[in-house]
Formats: C-alpha cells, structure tokens, sequence
C-alpha cells in the first residue's frame, strides 16, 4: 500500500469540511448572476460570512461579528466591478456583446466562487492547526485576513480557478439534471486534482505568513515567570 503524497499529507485535516467549502464556493458564485453592482458581491459577502459561522462553530472557535465581518468582506478588484457592470450595460445590446457580457460574468461567478474556497480552506486551517487562547474578534481577525491574503497572494491557483470556471459554466445545465448533493459531489470530484495541490500550496503560504503571529501569541500566553528568562 503506497504512502499518501506530500500535498495529501499536508491537507489531510482540511478533508472533513472540504464538500462543505465547496458547496458555499458554488453558492457564491452564483451571486455573481445577480444583475445589479455591488449587490453580488453583498450576496457572495454574506454566503462567505455563513460559512465563516459554521466552520468556527464546528472547530469551536467563538468569533465575534466584527471578526466575521473582517474575514468574509470580499476583495474583488475594481478592474471586475467595472467588467460586471459594463457586461450589465452591454448585455442589451448586439449579439456579439451578449456573448462578451455572459464571458465577462462567468470570470466574475469564478471569482467569487474561488475567494469563498480560499477564506473557508485558510479559516478551516487556522482554527485547527493554529488557533490559541480564546475567542476571535474583530481585531485579531484582521490580522488573520492579512496573513490570508498575504498566502493567497503567494499561492498560485490559476488551474483551480480555471476549472471552477469551467464547472461553474455548466452548473445551470447540470443543476436541472441533478440534486444539489448530486452536484456537489460532481464538482468535488472534478475539482479533486486541482484543489489538493492548490490547497497544499495555499496553507504552506499560510503557513509562512502565520508564524510571526503564531510565536507572538505563545509568547503572550507564557506563564510571567517563563517571560523573564533565566536568572543570573
């Protein structure tokens, strides 16, 4: 029997809640349908919220409302805000521009749907390998969604970004065809080889941009005897 991978290893802890991430990811992306600015990422903002809850809720993690707020804000770039508006303003018009607006959309829904994996599989990992003292509030969790962004940023997740974009092209057709569990699993499996190495990467990132953080939070929960060193 062959040993699992390095990246198998590396995410194993991250497996209970992976179908759970993934079915909020889709739910996300399927805001980025709603037709209005601003409103589809509010939409994808409180799917990401939710799932923050009950990720915590299910690590017991206590996290404050401003803590939720700090880690399910979206992030999107202006560049696609301005891109879903203008597929908006143009989805009227030729035939030629409804096909540049349904594109433009499709990039959006995948967004959307990629941030949501990328906050719920870095809290996921934060509230079981590296969570100490008590509660999470507003303040430490800006430190976190820092540390997050800084191993998004580092974590290169073009293939799994690709591929929910293909998924998320179909899912209207399959969702007809299947129930929501049905699909779910369908997408956990074709997502399967990009997201176990993307996410590897993803917490090794993390994992980098905690560890100054981490030190100092063990540090401050040291007996004050063990803080003043040895004695002369």
């Amino acid at each position: 029997m062959s040993e699992p991978s390095p990246a198998t290893q590396m995410t194993q802890h991250l497996s209970v809640h992976r179908r759970l991430i993934l079915s909020r990811a889709l739910l996300s992306g399927a805001a980025g349908l709603v037709p209005v600015p601003y409103l589809d990422d509010l939409l994808a903002g409180q799917v990401r919220a939710g799932l923050v809850r009950r990720l915590a809720e299910l690590r017991r993690v206590d996290v404050d409302g401003n803590a939720v707020a700090e880690l399910a804000t979206p992030t999107s770039s202006r560049v696609l805000h301005a891109a879903g508006l203008g597929a908006i303003l143009l989805g009227g018009a030729q035939k030629v521009w409804r096909r540049v607006a349904a594109s433009i959309l499709v990039v959006r829904r995948a967004d959307e749907a990629m941030q949501t994996f990328q906050i719920g599989t870095l809290f996921d990992h934060y509230c079981t390998r590296h969570h100490v003292g008590l509660g999470l509030d507003g303040g430490k969790a800006k430190t976190l969604r820092d540390a997050m962004d800084q191993a998004i940023k580092h974590a290169r997740g073009q293939a799994l970004e690709d591929a929910f974009a293909r998924t998320l092209s179909t899912t209207k057709r399959l969702s007809r065809r299947l129930a929501r569990r049905a699909l779910v699993e369908k997408v956990e499996t074709e997502l399967a080889g990009p997201a176990q190495l993307y996410v590897a990467a993803l917490v090794g990132a993390f994992d980098v941009a905690w560890a100054p953080h981490k030190q100092a939070q063990l540090e401050a929960h040291k007996p004050s005897g063990d803080k003043l060193g040895p004695k002369s």
